[in-house]
């Protein structure tokens, strides 16, 4: 594994979950790790911005990084279908 990749495996803490959702996410869009390290950290910091200062139970969650990667990927989907995210809002 390169260093890039040792860095996801710790910004994701090693949970099954996070790791299976971000290697879904580059396998389905053909996107590098570099890259999507890099918006994974975007994502992480305005989670952080839009919760700060409340009692959401994100900010009681010291690992956010399913939440993470699983806001990444719904972006992701809410780009190619509405159709689709309207049914993961159901």
């Amino acid at each position: 594994m390169d260093e890039t990749g040792r860095e996801l495996l710790g910004l994701l803490d090693g949970l099954p979950l996070a790791l299976a959702q971000a290697a879904s996410y580059l396998r389905e869009t053909g996107l590098d790790v570099t890259s999507y390290v890099r918006l994974y950290r975007q994502q992480w910091d305005d989670l952080m911005k839009s919760d700060a200062g409340s009692s959401s139970p994100l900010m009681n969650y010291d690992q956010r990084n399913v939440g993470t990667t699983w806001t990444i990927s719904f972006k992701a989907i809410e780009a190619r279908s509405k159709n689709a995210v309207n049914l993961l809002r159901l």
